[in-house]
This record gives C-alpha cells, structure tokens and sequence, in this order.
C-alpha cells in the first residue's frame, strides 16, 4: 500500500491507495465497494482529515478507528472515496548512433539502458537512416520521445539496390518502452541488397564519408545501374547531427538519393548535389549524359533567355 502525507498547519490529509481487489470489488473491514467493469484500472484514494492516534492497520489496510464505533463519530471522519485513473507519464528508450559498418546485420546494435520520461501527449520514437556505397554502410538512428506524429510505422526505400542504397524506417508508438528494436534484421535485407550482379561498363567514383570522402576509387557498376552520383546529405534532429558525403553508382535521376522525401521520423535530411555533375553513361553515340535536374535547370534558363529576347 502506497502512503503519501501531507502536512497543514491545523491537520493532516491522507492520501493511501488501497489495491487489494477481489471479483471486481474493493474490500474494505466492514464493506466492500464495487468496481465498474468498464473501468479495470482505476484505482480506489482514501481522503480523510484524521490525527495520526486515530488510524490503526487492519488486515493490510491503514482503516479510521471510528469506522467501528458509534455512527456519529463515524459521520466526523470526513472521509471521501474518489475514483480516479493514475496519470503516468510515457517512458521511452533513448539513444542516438551515427556510424559507419561493413556488415550493419551482424554488428549494429540497438539495444540501450538508457530512458527518458516523456511531456503529456508525446509519443515514444525509433528512427533509422541507412545508406549503402560500396562495401560501407551509413547507420543515423535515434530513439526517444517525440511531441510531434500520430502512431505509425513507415518503411521507404528511397533508392534500391543496385548500386547505391538508402532506406529509412520509424516507428511511432504510444505505450512505455515500446521503442524497443534491437537490431536491423527485418529492415536491412542483405540477400536483395548484396546478391551478385554483373557489371556494366560504366564506373564511377565510390565512397561513403562522414563528413567528406578522403578518396574515390572508380569501380565498375553493377547491371541496371545507368548513372553516377555524387551529393551530400545533412541530417539534424532526434539529438543527432550528421553530414554525409555520398558517391557511386545508381539508377536513380538527379539528385534524389533521398527520392524527395526529406523528413524520416524526427529527422530533417537536406540533399544537395554538385550544380554540373555528369554522368559518365555511354549512349550509342558516346556522348555524356547530364542529370536531369541540370537538364531541367539548363531548360529553364534558355526558356529565360528567350523570353528576354522577345
């Protein structure tokens, strides 16, 4: 039993929380108090004005000496039964990672010791970004509270294999600790993403960095990969904080690694690419192809020069 006094100059208030039940009742020495079925979970408060000589325990309740005497005293102990529901507040695991892997199945882990209490009305949280180039693979995650969302859970593959990979995954939930993932196995699926493919002729430079790549080396490209790419990412929200710099062989158009979703949980990517960055692929007569964005800026700006001639 729960017991929590406080104090005021010309008396005291108890507050005690009786939890023993049977069938759906409460039993108290004398008499018993039914609980609604629909209400399960409320839980029975004691008010009384009362002097500390006057309470006596029995059989495990802290009982008003005058319940068992003459009905007038009984009528003086200004006592009050009040259901209410208990407030809780959500708890919710809390982390952050940003690092790089070689194999993020076998070597990430998403377990944490660590929990923070949430404000009324937030959510619990668990968001991951990865993003492949070669043999290296991005992880941004975070867990924790959030005041923003509604219950969901949102799996994107922004851009698939072959070649570069980016994939996102959050869960938002309602209940304490449900934020609890432990690892990558049913989001990174390494069968699809790492099955081996053929090579094209096309290469390009390939790195993955935190920060900025150091070196590039070109590579051969697997089949279905028709473009290079080259862009930055930087991630904030979720307490984490990240740039990235992405290079290597993809299927995708311009500058969309991110394939235009910026927002994935908490988190805020931004993605720029260079303003005139070709792409070495080879069409049947050997020119080069530029990404479609600078086509489509290129368009625009030769629509704008003619419109200033006319």
């Amino acid at each position: 039993m729960w017991l929590k006094s406080f104090f005021s100059i010309k008396s005291q208030i108890l507050i005690a929380n009786v939890s023993k039940r049977s069938h759906g009742s409460l039993s108290f020495p004398g008499f018993t108090v039914p609980l609604s079925p629909r209400s399960p979970d409320l839980d029975l408060y004691v008010l009384g004005m009362w002097r500390e000589s006057s309470w006596v325990t029995e059989d495990g309740f802290l009982v008003k000496k005058e319940w068992f005497g003459a009905p007038q005293r009984r009528a003086c102990a200004y006592l009050y039964l009040i259901f209410s529901p208990v407030a809780q507040n959500l708890r919710c695991q809390k982390s952050t990672f940003v690092g790089l892997e070689a194999d993020p199945v076998e070597t990430f882990n998403w377990t944490t010791d660590k929990a923070e209490t949430c404000d009324n009305g937030a959510l619990c949280q668990e968001t991951v970004l990865m993003i492949k180039a070669g043999t290296r693979t991005a992880i941004l995650a975070t867990k924790g509270c959030t005041s923003d969302g509604a219950p969901a859970i949102t799996f994107i593959q922004h851009t698939p294999a072959p070649g570069l990979v980016a994939v996102s995954y959050s869960n938002y939930c309602e209940d304490s600790f449900c934020n609890n993932k432990e690892d990558l196995h049913e989001l990174w699926r390494t069968e699809e993403i790492d099955a081996p493919r053929g090579s094209t002729d096309l290469r390009c430079p390939t790195c993955l960095a935190l920060g900025s790549c150091l070196n590039a080396p070109s590579l051969s490209c697997p089949n279905d990969t028709n473009q290079c790419y080259q862009g930055k990412l930087q991630v904030t929200g979720g307490d984490l904080s990240a740039p990235l710099e992405i290079k290597g062989c993809t299927s995708a158009d311009g500058c969309r690694l991110m394939s235009g979703i910026f927002t994935v949980g908490p988190l805020w990517v931004k993605e720029t690419c260079p303003l005139r960055s070709v792409s070495p692929r080879k069409v049947e007569s050997g020119a080069t192809w530029l990404h479609t964005s600078v086509w489509r800026l290129e368009l625009l700006l030769l629509l704008s020069l003619q419109a200033l001639v006319h």
